[in-house]
């Protein structure tokens, strides 16, 4: 059988490696746009800053590919999905095939706003980004949107001396993250280091005649060379669309619950694809990587006969910002809205934390600071566990024993527990 994944991101690459490992037999073909071998994009910032060397960006090597027996096709663009020939179409060649993941990923949406297309406009996505950016060697920076790129990229710069201003259209920083009191620390450790931070402002405009001089927002005009954009992704799914691919309401590729699209044997995994919120399960679009991890998971195993089901989507941010680690798990309180939530708040020198809670169970987290034990916080969520389960497990010692991992979520409940007793 042989198999083709579009994609060599962290998603298409899972994929491929699962089918190795319990399929030796099935032929795997890899396409890819970059001729690069598997990097970590989450670690471009970190390249930024000047905390790892460009080398480490790189979580393979081409011999890697061969080692495992993937046939790679990089550098190239599939230009088209032939659904009903099962083939598809590179540089003009066309290669069949008997089943297919897609793991197209995403990119970076940049407003149709007058002058980004000046010499000076980044995005931040790929190892190119990164050398273009650094390449331009900028000293007066504007980021727009202060989302967990925009932020891990004005720190980045920052560090690197450059004089940063992070703009986001929103009320707050990290707004699809965070509420408003972790959001405001988030901010002032930023303000700390000297970004300046500018919010509910939209940028009309890149001001500059032959490259960037400066932007301008609906409140004020900021002085810059540079503008990085990182007003959020989309779902890249104009390959599958053009094949007669169905697209779900969020944008993504609709896929069922083994990850198959609405075309029988081409499946569909990663940023580039809809899934259902383990939570709330609605149609949601998470770009993130232990979703799109999961997701290759599950759709190989499908690809290769053995039924399984993607139990949804769960929203894990994790960010280190100078230091100070800040997490996310679950759904938000702004997510939830405000009837039957109960808010448990804490902090103190060493941690903030702000846990949300629904019908006895824990719908969301958000903390800042020593974040130990934020794994048992996280299974509980996604296992949807009553606390008063929880509450019976730890008054019976022969059950903690059993069920150790409960003790990591002790600090963050024992107040809401206590009031049980």
């Amino acid at each position: 059988m042989r198999i083709a994944v579009i994609g060599n991101g962290a998603a298409g690459n899972e994929a491929a490696e699962t089918i190795r490992k319990y399929d030796k037999d099935a032929e795997i073909i890899m396409f890819s746009q970059e001729d690069y071998p598997e990097y970590s994009p989450c670690a471009l910032p970190d390249y930024i800053a000047g905390w790892i060397p460009r080398m480490r960006l790189f979580l393979k090597e081409h011999k890697d590919y061969e080692d495992k027996q993937i046939r790679t096709e990089f550098g190239s663009r599939v230009n088209e999905i032939n659904i009903e020939k099962r083939e598809v179409v590179v540089a003009g060649k066309a290669v069949s095939y008997d089943k297919l993941i897609i793991a197209t990923g995403s990119k970076v949406f940049v407003p149709p706003v007058k002058g980004a297309d000046l010499p000076g406009n980044f995005v931040l996505k790929s190892v190119s980004d990164v050398d273009s950016i650094l390449d331009h060697r900028p000293k007066k920076v504007a980021v727009i949107g202060a989302g967990n790129i925009g932020v891990e990229i004005a720190a980045a710069l920052k560090l690197q001396g450059c004089q940063v201003a992070l703009v986001e259209v929103a009320e707050r920083v990290m707004p699809k993250i965070f509420d408003h009191k972790p959001s405001l620390l988030i901010r002032k450790m930023l303000e700390s280091r000297g970004i300046e931070i500018c919010t509910g402002e939209t940028v009309r405009e890149v001001k500059g005649a032959s490259r960037v001089e400066g932007i301008a927002s609906d409140k004020r005009a900021i002085a810059c060379d540079t503008v990085i954009w990182a007003t959020g992704f989309r779902p890249n799914v104009e390959l599958a669309q053009k094949s007669g691919i169905g697209i779900g309401e969020s944008g993504g590729i609709r896929v069922n619950t083994r990850l198959e699209t609405d075309q029988p044997g081409v499946y569909a995994c990663g940023d580039c694809t809809e899934s259902l919120d383990i939570l709330t399960g609605k149609s949601v679009f998470t770009p993130l990587w232990a979703n799109a991890k999961r997701q290759a998971q599950v759709a190989a195993l499908n690809c290769i006969g053995r039924a399984v089901e993607y139990e949804g989507s769960f929203s894990t941010v994790i960010e280190e910002i100078y230091g100070t680690v800040c997490i996310s798990l679950g759904l938000t309180g702004e997510t939830l809205g405000q009837s039957n939530v109960r808010v448990l708040e804490k902090e103190d020198k060493q941690l903030y934390y702000k846990l949300l809670i629904v019908d006895d169970r824990i719908a969301g987290l958000q903390a800042i600071g020593r974040c130990s034990g934020i794994g048992a916080v996280a299974a509980l969520i996604k296992n949807k566990t009553s606390l008063c389960e929880v509450q019976r497990v730890f008054q019976n010692k022969a059950l903690i024993l059993k069920n150790p991992w409960y003790l990591g979520a002790v600090k963050y409940i024992l107040e809401y527990m206590n009031e049980m007793l």
